[in-house]
Protein backbone atom coordinates (compact mmCIF):
# COMPACT_ATOMS: atom_id res chain seq x y z
CA UNK A 1 0.00 0.00 0.00
CA UNK A 2 2.84 2.43 0.84
CA UNK A 3 4.36 2.27 -2.64
CA UNK A 4 0.98 2.66 -4.34
CA UNK A 5 0.56 6.05 -2.63
CA UNK A 6 3.64 7.42 -4.42
CA UNK A 7 3.62 9.09 -7.86
CA UNK A 8 4.33 6.69 -10.73
CA UNK A 9 7.81 8.16 -11.36
CA UNK A 10 8.63 7.63 -7.69
CA UNK A 11 7.44 4.05 -7.78
CA UNK A 12 9.92 3.47 -10.60
CA UNK A 13 12.68 5.24 -8.63
CA UNK A 14 11.85 3.14 -5.57
CA UNK A 15 12.45 -0.07 -7.54
CA UNK A 16 15.50 1.39 -9.28
CA UNK A 17 16.99 2.26 -5.85
CA UNK A 18 16.72 -1.37 -4.83
CA UNK A 19 14.13 -0.78 -2.11
CA UNK A 20 11.58 -3.44 -1.29
CA UNK A 21 9.32 -2.79 1.69
CA UNK A 22 9.36 0.58 3.48
CA UNK A 23 11.13 0.80 6.83
CA UNK A 24 9.07 1.05 10.01
CA UNK A 25 9.62 4.79 10.41
CA UNK A 26 8.63 5.40 6.77
CA UNK A 27 5.46 3.38 7.12
CA UNK A 28 4.35 4.83 10.46
CA UNK A 29 4.93 8.51 9.66
CA UNK A 30 3.65 8.67 6.07
CA UNK A 31 -0.01 9.41 6.73
CA UNK A 32 0.73 11.63 9.74
CA UNK A 33 2.92 13.89 7.61
CA UNK A 34 0.53 13.84 4.64
CA UNK A 35 -2.25 14.94 7.00
CA UNK A 36 -0.05 17.92 8.01
CA UNK A 37 0.15 16.90 11.68
CA UNK A 38 3.00 18.15 13.87
CA UNK A 39 5.23 15.14 14.48
CA UNK A 40 8.16 13.88 16.54
CA UNK A 41 9.61 10.73 14.97
CA UNK A 42 12.26 8.70 16.78
CA UNK A 43 14.15 5.96 14.99
CA UNK A 44 17.72 4.56 14.95
CA UNK A 45 20.38 6.04 12.68
CA UNK A 46 20.27 4.41 9.26
CA UNK A 47 16.61 3.39 9.45
CA UNK A 48 15.39 5.53 6.54
CA UNK A 49 14.36 8.77 8.27
CA UNK A 50 15.30 11.02 5.33
CA UNK A 51 12.87 9.42 2.88
CA UNK A 52 10.36 9.02 5.72
CA UNK A 53 9.75 12.78 5.65
CA UNK A 54 10.78 13.67 2.10
CA UNK A 55 8.33 11.40 0.28
CA UNK A 56 5.13 12.56 2.00
CA UNK A 57 6.17 16.21 2.32
CA UNK A 58 7.43 16.72 -1.23
CA UNK A 59 3.98 15.68 -2.45
CA UNK A 60 2.52 18.75 -0.71
CA UNK A 61 4.92 21.10 -2.47
CA UNK A 62 3.55 22.99 -5.47
CA UNK A 63 5.79 23.69 -8.41
CA UNK A 64 6.58 27.37 -9.02
CA UNK A 65 5.15 28.72 -5.74
CA UNK A 66 8.43 29.55 -4.00
CA UNK A 67 9.87 28.35 -0.69
CA UNK A 68 7.41 25.90 0.87
CA UNK A 69 9.51 23.24 2.63
CA UNK A 70 12.55 23.98 4.82
CA UNK A 71 14.74 21.24 6.27
CA UNK A 72 17.23 22.19 9.00
CA UNK A 73 20.28 20.09 9.91
CA UNK A 74 23.12 20.59 12.35
CA UNK A 75 26.09 20.24 9.96
CA UNK A 76 27.08 21.05 6.40
CA UNK A 77 27.76 17.39 5.63
CA UNK A 78 24.33 16.23 6.79
CA UNK A 79 22.64 19.03 4.85
CA UNK A 80 24.46 18.08 1.66
CA UNK A 81 23.63 14.41 2.18
CA UNK A 82 19.91 15.11 2.62
CA UNK A 83 19.87 17.61 -0.25
CA UNK A 84 21.39 15.02 -2.60
CA UNK A 85 18.55 12.64 -1.77
CA UNK A 86 15.91 15.38 -2.08
CA UNK A 87 17.23 16.43 -5.50
CA UNK A 88 16.91 12.89 -6.87
CA UNK A 89 13.26 12.57 -5.86
CA UNK A 90 12.35 16.24 -6.28
CA UNK A 91 13.67 16.41 -9.83
CA UNK A 92 11.30 13.63 -10.84
CA UNK A 93 8.31 15.82 -9.99
CA UNK A 94 9.98 19.00 -11.29
CA UNK A 95 10.79 20.58 -7.93
CA UNK A 96 13.84 22.80 -7.37
CA UNK A 97 15.87 21.92 -4.25
CA UNK A 98 18.43 24.44 -3.00
CA UNK A 99 21.17 23.78 -0.41
CA UNK A 100 21.94 26.70 1.92
CA UNK A 101 24.93 26.02 4.20
CA UNK A 102 27.67 27.95 5.96
CA UNK A 103 31.12 27.65 4.42
CA UNK A 104 29.72 28.03 0.89
CA UNK A 105 29.67 31.17 -1.26
CA UNK A 106 26.70 33.23 -0.04
CA UNK A 107 26.48 35.30 -3.25
CA UNK A 108 25.97 32.15 -5.29
CA UNK A 109 23.34 30.99 -2.83
CA UNK A 110 21.54 34.33 -3.12
CA UNK A 111 21.59 34.04 -6.93
CA UNK A 112 20.12 30.52 -6.68
CA UNK A 113 17.37 31.80 -4.36
CA UNK A 114 16.24 34.22 -7.08
CA UNK A 115 14.95 31.14 -8.93
CA UNK A 116 12.51 30.64 -6.03
CA UNK A 117 13.32 27.03 -5.10
CA UNK A 118 10.39 25.17 -3.58
CA UNK A 119 12.62 23.28 -1.13
CA UNK A 120 15.45 24.68 1.00
CA UNK A 121 17.78 22.34 2.90
CA UNK A 122 20.60 23.61 5.06
CA UNK A 123 22.15 24.71 8.32
CA UNK A 124 20.26 27.10 10.63
CA UNK A 125 23.00 29.74 10.79
CA UNK A 126 23.19 30.51 7.06
CA UNK A 127 19.45 30.13 6.52
CA UNK A 128 18.71 32.57 9.36
CA UNK A 129 21.29 35.00 7.98
CA UNK A 130 19.57 35.02 4.57
CA UNK A 131 16.11 35.31 6.12
CA UNK A 132 17.30 38.39 8.01
CA UNK A 133 18.70 39.74 4.74
CA UNK A 134 15.27 39.15 3.14
CA UNK A 135 16.74 36.73 0.59
CA UNK A 136 14.63 33.78 1.76
CA UNK A 137 10.88 34.38 1.65
CA UNK A 138 8.72 32.60 4.23
CA UNK A 139 5.21 33.64 3.16
CA UNK A 140 4.49 30.27 1.51
CA UNK A 141 6.27 27.97 3.97
CA UNK A 142 4.04 25.01 4.79
CA UNK A 143 6.45 22.75 6.70
CA UNK A 144 9.72 23.01 8.62
CA UNK A 145 11.62 19.79 9.39
CA UNK A 146 14.23 19.65 12.15
CA UNK A 147 16.22 16.59 11.11
CA UNK A 148 18.69 15.07 13.58
CA UNK A 149 16.91 17.24 16.15
CA UNK A 150 19.03 15.77 18.95
CA UNK A 151 22.16 17.11 17.24
CA UNK A 152 20.54 20.53 16.75
CA UNK A 153 19.85 20.66 20.49
CA UNK A 154 23.33 19.47 21.50
CA UNK A 155 25.04 22.02 19.23
CA UNK A 156 22.78 24.88 20.39
CA UNK A 157 21.66 25.32 16.78
CA UNK A 158 18.16 24.87 18.15
CA UNK A 159 18.20 28.55 19.16
CA UNK A 160 18.70 29.58 15.54
CA UNK A 161 16.02 27.10 14.48
CA UNK A 162 13.61 28.76 16.92
CA UNK A 163 14.46 32.15 15.44
CA UNK A 164 13.73 30.86 11.93
CA UNK A 165 10.40 29.43 13.11
CA UNK A 166 9.46 32.77 14.66
CA UNK A 167 9.75 34.47 11.25
CA UNK A 168 7.13 32.28 9.55
CA UNK A 169 4.02 34.47 9.37
CA UNK A 170 1.30 31.78 9.30
CA UNK A 171 0.33 28.38 10.66
CA UNK A 172 2.61 25.63 9.41
CA UNK A 173 3.60 22.05 10.12
CA UNK A 174 6.60 21.21 12.33
CA UNK A 175 8.28 17.81 12.10
CA UNK A 176 11.15 16.60 14.27
CA UNK A 177 13.22 13.53 13.38
CA UNK A 178 15.73 12.16 15.85
CA UNK A 179 17.73 9.06 16.77
CA UNK A 180 17.13 9.71 20.47
CA UNK A 181 13.92 10.76 22.07
CA UNK A 182 13.41 12.18 25.49
CA UNK A 183 15.63 15.28 25.34
CA UNK A 184 14.04 16.17 22.01
CA UNK A 185 10.46 15.54 23.10
CA UNK A 186 10.44 18.34 25.66
CA UNK A 187 11.85 20.92 23.21
CA UNK A 188 9.56 19.74 20.39
CA UNK A 189 6.51 20.07 22.61
CA UNK A 190 7.64 23.54 23.65
CA UNK A 191 8.02 24.68 20.03
CA UNK A 192 4.75 23.14 18.84
CA UNK A 193 2.80 24.33 21.87
CA UNK A 194 -0.14 22.05 20.98
CA UNK A 195 -0.82 18.43 20.05
CA UNK A 196 2.35 16.63 18.98
CA UNK A 197 2.07 13.23 17.31
CA UNK A 198 4.79 10.89 18.60
CA UNK A 199 6.12 7.93 16.63
CA UNK A 200 8.91 5.96 18.31
CA UNK A 201 10.06 2.74 16.63
CA UNK A 202 13.34 2.39 18.54
CA UNK A 203 12.43 -0.93 20.16
CA UNK A 204 10.75 -2.40 17.08
CA UNK A 205 13.21 -1.38 14.36
CA UNK A 206 15.60 -4.16 13.35
CA UNK A 207 17.04 -2.54 10.23
CA UNK A 208 20.57 -2.47 11.66
CA UNK A 209 20.65 -6.18 12.45
CA UNK A 210 22.74 -7.24 15.43
CA UNK A 211 25.02 -4.51 16.77
CA UNK A 212 27.89 -5.43 19.09
CA UNK A 213 29.22 -2.78 21.48
CA UNK A 214 32.76 -3.03 22.85
CA UNK A 215 34.64 -0.92 25.36
CA UNK A 216 38.44 -0.74 25.56
CA UNK A 217 39.85 0.78 28.73
CA UNK A 218 43.14 2.29 27.53
CA UNK A 219 45.58 4.44 29.55
CA UNK A 220 46.10 7.91 28.07
CA UNK A 221 49.72 7.12 27.15
CA UNK A 222 48.58 4.08 25.13
CA UNK A 223 45.79 5.70 23.11
CA UNK A 224 47.92 6.53 20.05
CA UNK A 225 49.42 3.02 20.04
CA UNK A 226 45.90 1.57 20.21
CA UNK A 227 44.75 3.71 17.28
CA UNK A 228 47.86 2.67 15.35
CA UNK A 229 47.01 -0.99 15.96
CA UNK A 230 43.42 -0.43 14.81
CA UNK A 231 44.58 1.36 11.67
CA UNK A 232 46.69 -1.68 10.74
CA UNK A 233 43.73 -4.10 10.86
CA UNK A 234 42.88 -5.23 7.34
CA UNK A 235 39.56 -3.76 6.17
CA UNK A 236 39.27 -1.50 9.23
CA UNK A 237 37.20 1.64 8.81
CA UNK A 238 36.29 3.63 11.89
CA UNK A 239 35.28 7.11 12.95
CA UNK A 240 37.26 8.23 16.01
CA UNK A 241 35.59 10.90 18.13
CA UNK A 242 37.53 13.32 20.37
CA UNK A 243 36.23 15.64 23.07
CA UNK A 244 38.79 18.38 22.34
CA UNK A 245 40.31 19.82 19.17
CA UNK A 246 43.75 19.76 20.81
CA UNK A 247 43.55 16.01 21.40
CA UNK A 248 42.42 15.46 17.80
CA UNK A 249 45.29 17.54 16.43
CA UNK A 250 47.84 15.74 18.59
CA UNK A 251 46.61 12.30 17.49
CA UNK A 252 46.47 13.33 13.83
CA UNK A 253 50.04 14.64 13.89
CA UNK A 254 51.44 11.45 15.47
CA UNK A 255 49.48 9.05 13.26
CA UNK A 256 50.42 10.90 10.08
CA UNK A 257 54.07 10.81 11.19
CA UNK A 258 53.70 7.01 11.33
CA UNK A 259 52.47 7.19 7.71
CA UNK A 260 49.07 5.70 8.55
CA UNK A 261 46.00 6.08 6.26
CA UNK A 262 44.03 8.58 8.37
CA UNK A 263 42.32 11.95 7.90
CA UNK A 264 40.52 14.46 10.10
CA UNK A 265 37.17 16.21 9.94
CA UNK A 266 37.04 19.34 12.09
CA UNK A 267 34.94 22.49 12.39
CA UNK A 268 37.86 24.83 11.63
CA UNK A 269 38.50 23.26 8.22
CA UNK A 270 37.12 24.71 5.01
CA UNK A 271 34.37 23.00 3.04
CA UNK A 272 36.69 21.44 0.43
CA UNK A 273 39.03 19.92 3.03
CA UNK A 274 36.08 18.38 4.88
CA UNK A 275 34.62 17.01 1.65
CA UNK A 276 37.97 15.53 0.62
CA UNK A 277 38.30 13.72 3.97
CA UNK A 278 34.77 12.30 3.69
CA UNK A 279 35.28 11.23 0.07
CA UNK A 280 38.51 9.41 0.93
CA UNK A 281 36.76 7.67 3.81
CA UNK A 282 33.81 6.62 1.60
CA UNK A 283 36.21 5.30 -1.03
CA UNK A 284 38.04 3.19 1.57
CA UNK A 285 41.32 5.05 1.11
CA UNK A 286 41.64 5.81 4.83
CA UNK A 287 41.06 3.53 7.80
CA UNK A 288 40.48 6.11 10.55
CA UNK A 289 38.53 9.36 10.28
CA UNK A 290 39.35 11.56 13.29
CA UNK A 291 36.62 14.02 14.31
Amino acid sequence: MYIEKLPKVWQEQWVKSGFETPSLIQEKTFEVLKDKEDLLAISPTGSGKTLAYLLPLLQHVKKGEGNQLIVLLSSQELALQVANVAKIWGRLIELNVQTIIGGANSNRQIDALKKRPEVIIGTPGRIYELIRAKKIQLMNVETIVLDEADSLIESNSINLAESIISYVPKDFQLAFFSATGRAVEEKAQELVGADLFLVDVTKEDQSKGEVVHQFLNVPVRRKIDTLRSLAHIKGMQAIVFFNKMGDLGNAEEKLLYLDLPIASLASDQDKLTRKAALDRFKEGKISLLLT
